[in-house]
This record gives C-alpha cells, sequence and structure tokens, in this order.
C-alpha cells in the first residue's frame, strides 16, 4: 500500500494505467505465481512469450508446481476451445500475424517501442530465468518476462514493479531463516 503512490513516479506503471493493457496484471501473477502456479495461465494464454517465467519451475525441478501452470492453462485453452473453436483459429491468425510483423503497429509507433527483435530477447529471458532459478532470485522473473514481451512497449516495462516485493520477500525470507536455531 505505501508503494502505490510513489510507483507512479515509474513512468511506465503510469503509461501503463493510463493504456490500460495487461502489465500490471502480469506484475501481480509473478509474484502471487510462486505460491499460486495456475496464475500463470494469463500470460501464457493472452501474449504467450511472457509465460517464460514458469519456466522457473522446470529450472528447479519443482514439478508439481510446473505441472499445475501447465494443467491449469491447457483446462483454461480446452474449455474456451469447446465453447468458441473459430476463436482459436483467429487467436492463432493474430499470433501469426503480429510474430511476423504484418499489422502491427508498434513498428509505426517510433519512440514508444524499444526496436529489439523477439528472438533474441527470448533467449535473453530463458537464460535471465534459467539463472534466477539456480540462484534463488525471484525479482529477476519479471525482468525476464519484461525481455520476453512480444513488443517492448515503454509501458511493458511496468512488469518490472513486481521486482520490488519479490526482493522484499527475499529480505524477509533472509531474516526469517535468520532466528530459526
Amino acid at each position: 500500500r505505501r508503494w502505490a503512490l510513489p510507483s507512479l513516479l515509474f513512468l511506465p506503471i503510469a503509461f501503463e494505467i493510463v493504456s490500460g493493457n495487461v502489465h500490471l496484471l502480469y506484475a501481480a501473477v509473478i509474484v502471487v505465481g510462486f505460491r499460486w502456479p495456475a496464475a500463470w495461465a494469463l500470460p501464457l494464454l493472452t501474449k504467450v512469450t511472457p509465460g517464460v517465467g514458469v519456466l522457473w519451475f522446470l529450472v528447479r525441478r519443482e514439478w508439481r508446481p510446473f505441472a499445475i501452470a501447465t494443467a491449469a492453462t491447457a483446462a483454461i485453452a480446452l474449455v474456451s476451445y469447446v465453447l468458441d473453436p473459430g476463436q482459436w483459429g483467429r487467436w492463432i491468425e493474430l499470433l501469426r500475424g503480429e510474430a511476423s510483423g504484418a499489422g502491427s503497429a508498434a513498428f509505426e509507433t517510433v519512440g514508444w517501442y524499444i526496436p529489439i527483435a523477439l528472438g533474441p530477447r527470448l533467449v535473453a529471458a530463458v537464460a535471465v530465468v534459467a539463472f534466477a532459478a539456480w540462484t534463488d532470485r525471484r525479482w529477476l522473473v519479471p525482468v525476464a518476462v519484461a525481455l520476453a514481451m512480444p513488443v517492448l512497449w515503454a509501458n511493458s516495462l511496468a512488469v518490472l514493479a513486481a521486482c520490488v516485493p519479490l526482493w522484499l520477500a527475499r529480505d524477509a525470507d533472509e531474516l526469517a531463516s535468520a532466528r530459526q536455531p
């Protein structure tokens, strides 16, 4: 609560609130996704590549949370497919169009996005998640998710807001473990 007002000074958060996109929701998913892995269904089913954070569980061989995240995503996808299979075809076509850059306004709006291709950013995102998982640095997962955005807009950096609670939780965990005999 006390971080709400000062966080608006981080311009990507203010831009995100104005644009009404899903990046702050992704930040929330990252924070709660360590406890409730099914939350990862949101980024996996909306923009796909930000779901790279699920690799945390795979790298750490935490099979149960990984299975929960993937099963929840598959269950939601299956139910939505049963309800309206035609929309899935349209969604896949949209993903193909965005991946090829066709029809994307991102490249027409100079200055509002960071023009680095998705491929190299995705490789870097996987490396960051793997490093974070190996070294127990949860606060790096938002960095990986931000790198994995299909288009790295200025407001997509709002995902980095998740770094703060994850960093603070790290300090609280260290303090709690130091107190135990």
